[in-house]
């Protein structure tokens, strides 16, 4: 809201009194009194922070105040989220307390909220925790912070295992929990991406039937048989396969050649 005055007891009257001295407000200043001081090239300041003496503020070549017991705040409240982190990952039913603060150098905090007490890891996919800061005059702000919940990736095998370059390198592994149980099914497809981010792998088989870059799903886990054989560009070494979980998501198992 915007409030023109013709004189300082007129700008004093109209302020309001709902949040005791701290108002939000902006005021006009082309026609107070020479208690003002208003550049010619401007028409109406906003009073943008607390100065000691009370109601003032400066913003460029304007200045104003202070004018007794009133204080006017325009600045929105900051925010900091540390957790979640800026792209965290999580996984399913992890237990997350958010961690965040507010602040504000006018009026001060009178609250900072979280959009729920615990960070929601109870399905997979890309969530959001926003945090709500409003300030004594009124000023509200809002940060939102995306992360990402996902499965465990249990393996079944030893990665640092070498297996001799150009057999077969068998991946298994489970999709688990944050608590490690089991979460692997027949309805959920998991297909491979590239090795070691750059290389598309040669199809899994298993004797005569070729199944693509779709893990088989056997005994509850995941397999990938790995014909090292078709990869030529791949040496001895630590490698990693890429993989995706019903078509979203980016995972990895490490595997060794020798």
């Amino acid at each position: 809201m915007k409030v023109s005055v013709r004189s300082l007891s007129e700008g004093l009257g109209k302020m309001p009194s709902t949040r005791g001295l701290w108002s939000a407000w902006l005021m006009s200043c082309a026609t107070f009194t020479t208690s003002v001081t208003c550049a010619s090239s401007l028409s109406r300041y906003s009073l943008k922070k607390l100065v000691s003496a009370g109601f003032g503020a400066s913003e460029g070549t304007v200045t104003a105040g202070p004018f007794g017991p009133y204080k006017v705040d325009r600045v929105v409240p900051t925010i900091t989220i540390t957790t979640p982190a800026a792209g965290a990952f999580y996984a399913l039913g992890a237990v997350v307390t958010p961690l965040f603060s507010c602040a504000d150098l006018g009026s001060g905090i009178a609250s900072c909220t979280g959009s729920s007490p615990t960070i929601d890891t109870s399905t997979p996919g890309t969530r959001s925790f926003t945090v709500t800061a409003v300030d004594v005059a009124g000023n509200s702000a809002t940060l939102t912070r995306s992360y990402t919940v996902g499965y465990n990736i249990c393996l079944q095998y030893d990665p640092n295992k070498a297996n001799p370059l150009g057999g077969t390198m068998v991946i298994k592994f489970q999709l688990c929990n944050a608590a490690g149980q089991n979460l692997s099914s027949a309805n959920i497809t998991v297909t491979a991406t590239l090795i070691d981010g750059t290389v598309t792998p040669p199809p899994n088989f298993q004797g005569a039937s070729n199944f693509g870059n779709v893990f088989r799903f056997t005994s509850g886990m995941y397999v990938y048989n790995l014909d090292t054989s078709q990869l030529p560009t791949i040496g001895a070494g630590s490698h990693t396969i890429g993989f995706t979980v019903n078509g979203t998501g980016t995972y990895s198992a490490r595997f060794t050649l020798k």
